[in-house]
C-alpha cells in the first residue's frame, strides 16, 4: 500500500486498521506455527537419518501434513481483497481502503467524512421547527390579555417554571420545573404576578391531569397564583379582567 495522507488536512498520521481479511495478529499466529512445524520436520529428518526408527518417519511425514493443512487453511482464510479502516488522528476524517492482498495496490477508496451539509441534514430530520409559538385559541386569548392588561402590566407567553421558580431542595420537582405556563403577567418592574393556563379538552387526560397536578403544587408551594380558563367557555372581556384583576389585587 502506498503512503498514506488525510485528504482533509494532509496529514500523515493515520491510524489503520484491518476489518476484512485475516487480522495481523491472527496471521502472525499461522506464521509462527508453520515456522515451529517446519522446525520440527527438520529434527525428525535429522533424527530419522541417524537412528533410522519408523517413529521418527512418523513425526516427520505428520509435520509435512501439518505444514500442507496450514497453507491450505491460510489460502483459504485469505481473501483476494483487504478492506481497511483508515481514521486520520489530527481531523478525524475516517475512510475505507480497498487493495489488493497480492499486489498490494489500492483499488479504491470510500470517503466515510460526515460533511456539514449532511449533519445538517440529520439534525433537520431529528429536529423540526414548530410553525408557531401559540396555538390558534393561545392567540385569541392572548390578544384579549394584552388588550385587558397591557397598559398597566407586561403580558407574556410560554411561561416556563424553572425561569421563575428556584429549586432549593432535591427530594421532588426535579423534572417538574420544566414545563411551561401558557401566559404570565408581570408588573412593569417584571415582577410575576399570576400565571394563567388556558386549557383544553386534552388536559382532562390522565397524564395531562397529572402533569396540571403537580404544577398546581409547584405554584402552590412557590406561593404564586395561577388560575386556569377553559377553551370551550365563551371567555368574555369582562370575565377575564375581573378573574385575575381579583387575584392581583389581592397580591398587592
Amino acid at each position: 500500500m502506498k503512503e498514506i495522507k488525510c485528504e482533509i488536512c494532509g496529514s500523515e498520521n493515520i491510524k489503520l486498521k484491518t476489518t476484512e481479511g485475516i487480522p495481523e495478529k491472527e496471521e502472525i499466529f499461522y506464521s509462527l506455527t508453520i515456522a515451529i512445524v517446519l522446525l520440527g520436520s527438520i529434527v525428525s529428518f535429522i533424527l530419522l537419518i541417524e537412528t533410522k526408527k519408523a517413529l521418527f518417519l512418523i513425526m516427520f511425514l505428520l509435520m509435512i501434513a501439518t505444514t500442507g493443512i496450514i497453507f491450505l487453511v491460510l489460502l483459504m482464510k485469505k481473501p483476494t481483497l483487504k478492506k481497511t479502516k483508515a481514521k486520520c488522528k489530527k481531523c478525524n476524517n475516517t475512510w475505507i481502503i480497498i487493495t489488493d492482498r497480492k499486489t498490494k495496490e489500492t483499488i479504491t477508496t470510500i470517503n466515510n467524512q460526515t460533511n456539514e451539509n449532511d449533519k445538517k441534514n440529520e439534525y433537520q430530520k431529528t429536529y423540526i421547527a414548530k410553525d408557531n409559538l401559540l396555538t390558534e385559541c393561545e392567540k385569541i386569548f392572548f390578544e384579549k390579555l394584552k388588550k385587558l392588561f397591557n397598559e398597566k402590566y407586561i403580558v407574556q407567553p410560554q411561561i416556563n417554571l424553572a425561569t421563575i421558580i428556584k429549586k432549593e431542595s432535591t427530594d421532588k420537582y426535579i423534572n417538574e420545573l420544566f414545563r411551561n405556563i401558557d401566559f404570565g403577567i408581570f408588573n412593569k418592574e417584571y415582577k410575576l404576578l399570576i400565571l394563567i393556563e388556558l386549557n383544553d379538552s386534552s388536559h382532562l387526560e390522565p397524564k395531562r391531569y397529572e402533569r396540571d397536578k403537580k404544577v398546581k403544587e409547584i405554584t402552590q408551594a412557590a406561593q404564586i397564583p395561577l388560575i386556569t380558563f377553559w377553551t370551550d367557555k365563551p371567555n368574555e372581556e369582562n370575565y377575564i379582567y375581573n378573574r385575575i384583576i381579583n387575584i392581583i389585587s389581592k397580591e398587592k
